[in-house]
């Protein structure tokens, strides 16, 4: 068989046809009628169980240690915990890569952004408010001023979130076992910090504030870089 002949039949296999039948087929397809609201409250669903589980067994440890516990410092000690809620945040947008969905996850009526979007929102919703909760109890039985244990405690968190999400991009099959040593080296500096309040005292409040502002935007930006390269990412494995 010629080449022509091959070109010829190939053309023919892939022709585009646009016949009445084939429009009348595709407008008598019916679209499911999910809201955005459904969407979001299936993903909720969908989440493994395992990673409630994990958020609310380390939130209920670290809080009996800091009610129970007579140092007064002892929220700049559990603060070293908090990067951990972040790393959970990432193994939980991550799964997808991890047991390779992605392309399952993009034929469904929402994108894979979507989905990625809305488990990132769900746990990060969840875990800012088992810590807005610690940062309440803290502040009831110490004397700092609440912006003060607010910074103290968000801003390992959203450190530990813009430095996984971007290893997470640049690393994506190997990602995840670098933010478990990223996390680990957060936690360590801020246990030695803690150890050192006189190194904490030196710097002015209003560092620590604008600290924390500059870190949600740096996450929030890097989150947004993570989930517009997702489906160029797919289509490239």
């Amino acid at each position: 068989m010629k080449d022509k002949q091959i070109i010829d039949q190939l053309k023919y296999a892939y022709r585009d046809e646009t016949s009445e039948n084939k429009i009348r087929f595709i407008r008598s397809i019916k679209k499911p009628n999910v809201s955005l609201f459904s969407f979001i409250s299936n993903q909720f669903k969908l989440i493994n169980r395992k990673a409630y589980i994990y958020c609310f067994g380390y939130f209920a440890i670290l809080l009996g240690l800091l009610l129970t516990s007579n140092n007064t410092n002892q929220y700049l000690i559990l603060s070293a915990g908090i990067p951990f809620f972040s790393l959970i945040i990432v193994a939980i947008i991550n799964a997808s890569n991890a047991y390779r969905m992605q392309e399952m996850e993009m034929a469904t009526l929402f994108s894979l952004k979507m989905v990625i979007i809305a488990r990132m929102l769900i746990m990060s919703i969840l875990t800012i408010l088992l810590i807005c909760i610690m940062v309440l109890c803290t502040f009831r039985i110490s004397n700092i001023s609440i912006i003060r244990i607010f910074c103290y405690f968000f801003i390992p968190y959203f450190l530990n979130m813009y430095v996984n999400l971007k290893l997470l991009r640049k690393y994506r099959k190997e990602g995840l076992k670098y933010c478990f040593v990223v996390s680990t080296i957060i936690c360590l500096l801020v246990l030695f910090l803690a150890d050192n309040p006189n190194m904490i005292s030196l710097i002015n409040g209003n560092i620590f504030v604008g600290m924390l502002i500059t870190l949600i935007g740096l996450s929030i930006k890097e989150s947004s870089n993570y989930v517009l390269g997702l489906e160029d990412y797919v289509w490239i494995l």
